[in-house]
């Protein structure tokens, strides 16, 4: 398959999903909770993981100087380039950031068609528990969780991950983490993302693996609308490959019809590790009201597609 094709028809389920009445129903409950909180971090209700159909994440309350502006870091330990089916796994979520006082994740595992990938387990009870919004499960920190008063960090969460059944593929992690300054407002907090899979060992898989976690859904005219990319590598050796992104219109037609919105941009990735690709778009005050499909793929020269991702959106 070559990386211009027009047939890029995977994750239809997402797209239906995005531009569907479920998808508006996860936001609103997701606004709803959020409310009740006053702007305080809490609890964080369940699909703010960064994670698709609505990509939604602790910005939906929390603003801060820009969606992965601060001067902190979020990792994820654990997850395994190749899991074993039915393996269990512990996985610690990290973060950190000069002058921050309190602290919150989500996380969900996924397949491509948005059903669960494994189990998890809060093996810290105090400070992790694990929660369920329609047939989504999330882990997240509970309330003595957040710890309140650690200044800077790093803070740490553990809990464990049962990897899924034989036949079921490679398992997709979206993570979506906050820092505060723990004055009770919306004000002043940083939100991070990241992104993992784990390819299933003794399948057929490809190498590499291609995450998007874009900035929403619902770009505004004017505005910026960053979407950042993740590769993960399931090889035990380093591997290279190129990154393009453009968009399908609602008609069905390419944009940019000949070339790319972003790249090619050549990345290696080292053997079961993680690249992160940002890739950022100033939208024009002028630019029409319009929906689509964004499309991101990586492949190798000159035309041999790896993967690729697509979600839908629309400019307001």
């Amino acid at each position: 398959m070559h990386l211009a094709s027009p047939l890029l028809r995977r994750n239809s389920f997402r797209r239906a999903l995005a531009t569907g009445a479920l998808a508006a129903a996860l936001t609103l409950i997701a606004l709803a909770d959020v409310s009740a909180g006053a702007g305080t971090l809490v609890v964080p209700c369940d699909g703010i993981a960064a994670d698709p159909p609505t990509y939604d994440n602790c910005t939906l309350c929390h603003v801060g100087g820009g969606l992965m502006a601060g001067d902190g870091d979020l990792e994820l330990f654990g997850v395994p380039a190749e899991y074993v089916p039915g393996a269990n796994y512990p996985l610690i979520v990290r973060l950190q950031d000069p002058g921050m006082i309190r602290w919150g994740f989500q996380i969900t595992a996924i397949f491509e068609d948005g059903s669960d990938a494994g189990t998890f387990t809060a093996t810290d009870p105090v400070n992790v528990q694990v929660s369920h919004l329609f047939w989504r499960t999330f882990v997240k920190h509970t309330v003595a969780g957040s710890r309140l008063g650690v200044p800077d960090g790093p803070v740490d969460w553990n809990f464990d991950w049962t990897a899924p059944v034989a036949g079921s593929g490679t398992a997709r992690f979206y993570l979506a983490a906050l820092a505060s300054n723990g004055d009770d407002t919306p004000d002043g907090d940083d939100t991070y993302l990241l992104a993992d899979a784990a390819a299933e060992s003794g399948a057929a898989h490809p190498d590499l693996t291609l995450l998007v976690q874009p900035d929403g859904v619902a770009p505004r005219r004017g505005g910026n609308f960053d979407v950042w990319t993740t590769v993960r590598n399931h090889a035990t050796s380093a591997r290279s490959a190129l990154l393009v992104s453009r968009v399908r219109l609602a008609s069905g037609a390419l944009f940019p019809g000949n070339s790319w919105l972003q790249g090619p941009l050549p990345f290696t990735v080292p053997a079961g590790g993680r690249q992160l690709l940002a890739l950022p778009h100033a939208l024009p005050p002028g630019i029409p009201y319009l929906q689509g499909d964004y499309l991101t793929a990586i492949g190798s020269a000159p035309a041999t597609l790896l993967d690729l991702e697509r979600f839908a959106f629309s400019v307001q």
